[in-house]
């Protein structure tokens, strides 16, 4: 009697861990590129600034990814509800010609819908990491002034 659902439950658990392997695997060569793309940064900043701020650099823009990412992934996993007032606007007849690719309304609506949504998120965020992010930005203000104070000029360099 219940075969048929036990049966439809494992397609569908077959599935979707089929899909999840295919991204998976399309998603590996990415992950490798962004690890030589790594390398060669470091190699570059290392060249132009200094192993230690090469790797303040890095460490601070890797920071900022992961803070990103946090913030998109709270905000995507926060309940979502469409204010009454964009449900109107939808329900309106649209006319094709006076539509256009950047419409400020309906950016400054969506902002406006995700905005306080967003904001609690990204203070927990910041909260939590504030004594990580306080001590990269001291790192990073320490490295920056002192490579300026080594750096010589070469207009008042005696002949």
């Amino acid at each position: 009697m219940f075969q048929g659902i036990i049966n439809r439950a494992q397609r569908s658990v077959k599935a979707l861990v089929s899909t999840y392997m295919l991204r998976m695997a399309v998603a590996v060569p990415f992950i490798v590129s962004l690890g030589f793309m790594t390398a060669a940064a470091v190699v570059w900043l290392t060249r132009e600034y200094g192993s230690l701020t090469a790797y303040a650099v890095l460490a601070c823009f890797f920071a900022l990814a992961g803070a990103v990412a946090m913030a998109v992934i709270a905000i995507s996993s926060a309940d979502t509800e469409v204010p009454i007032a964009s449900q109107a606007a939808n329900q309106q007849s649209i006319d094709p010609a006076k539509t256009s690719t950047f419409d400020p309304d309906l950016i400054f609506t969506a902002l406006g819908a995700v905005g306080p949504m967003a904001i609690p998120a990204v203070l927990r965020l910041l909260g939590r990491n504030l004594p990580l992010l306080v001590g990269v930005l001291v790192l990073a203000y320490l490295l920056l002034s002192e490579s300026e104070k080594s750096r010589v000029n070469p207009v008042n360099q005696p002949v």
